[in-house]
């Protein structure tokens, strides 16, 4: 890896951990491995939390010029259908904005998608 991208790399982690604070795992740093658990901001309140998600992204060696692998885990309150959209719609968005550093915004698209997916 390039001194230049480890930098930016790192940068983008620190960030990552800072934004998500309590709901992000950091697994790995190089290549970045993180989970975020994606929830409304009516979560603190169990009697209302209708839909949760569990993003995990994992980078391999040649990130960020190849986009991240990743997966919604440990999902609550999406069947089947709006599983396979957020999905669909996450790759979407990383095939339009590949190459570029994308840990935080595939984890600002799904929590959009997460709070969209209460609404349909």
């Amino acid at each position: 890896m390039h001194d230049m991208a480890d930098e930016e790399v790192e940068e983008e982690v620190v960030a990552f951990e800072a934004v998500y604070a309590d709901e992000c795992t950091i697994v790995q740093r190089w290549p970045p491995h993180v989970t975020v658990t994606l929830k409304p901001g009516t979560a603190a309140d169990i009697s209302v939390q209708f839909v949760e998600a569990v993003l995990e992204i994992k980078a391999n060696d040649q990130y960020p010029a190849v986009a991240p692998a990743f997966n919604l885990k440990d999902t609550k309150g999406l069947d089947d259908r709006r599983h396979a959209k957020l999905l669909s719609d996450l790759h979407a968005q990383v095939d339009e904005l590949s190459p570029q550093p994308l840990l935080l915004v595939l984890a600002e698209v799904c929590f959009e998608l997460v709070i969209y997916s209460i609404l349909l």
